[in-house]
Parts: C-alpha cells; structure tokens; sequence
C-alpha cells in the first residue's frame, strides 16, 4: 500500500515522547527533505496487545541533491485509547542525504 506524505516534520508529529528531541532534530536537519512514498511491507496485528509491527520501506526527495532515495525501517504502532489514534513507538528513520 502507498501514499504520499506531505514531507518529515508532518511524519514527526506521530512519533512518541521518547523519541521527540530526535524526531526534531532530523525535522530541522532535513526541512526541505519531502517524504514522496511510504510503502508497508509484512505486517502483523497483535489485536490483544492493540499494537501493529512491521516494516516500512520510505521514499524521499533531497532538493539540494536532486535525488530520491529509500531507506527501511522496523516499525511498532501502539494504539492510544485515551486519543483514539496509533502512535509510533519506533522512533523515525534516519534519512541520509
């Protein structure tokens, strides 16, 4: 499954508490990197533990470098029932430029 994201600092706002200082910094390192696709690859639903992992293989666009690059990353989601909406429990990937 893809879409597209609007870039990394909207995909930062999804990630936990603890991980918020680096989700941060990689938002303001990489401000004009735009997130162009997210593809979700081997998930697993754990529906008693209302959490979801998985990998997740993400495309994005360097403006400075002209190129689009992809990275992957292992992903957890937990549901939050108080919110009534999943957050990442991973931490955000680290993009290269």
């Amino acid at each position: 499954r893809r879409f597209a994201l609007g870039d990394f600092q909207k995909v930062a706002a999804f990630s936990s508490a603890t991980h918020a200082a680096a989700a941060y910094a990689d938002a303001t390192r990489l401000k004009n990197t735009r997130i162009v696709g997210v593809e979700a690859l081997n998930w697993l639903a754990d529906e008693s533990q209302k959490r979801i992992d998985g990998n997740v293989k993400i495309s994005y666009y360097l403006p400075e470098h002209g190129v689009i690059r992809e990275t992957t990353q292992r992903q957890t989601w937990l549901w939050l029932d108080d919110a009534q909406s999943w957050r990442l429990d991973a931490g955000l990937p680290r993009l290269r430029r």
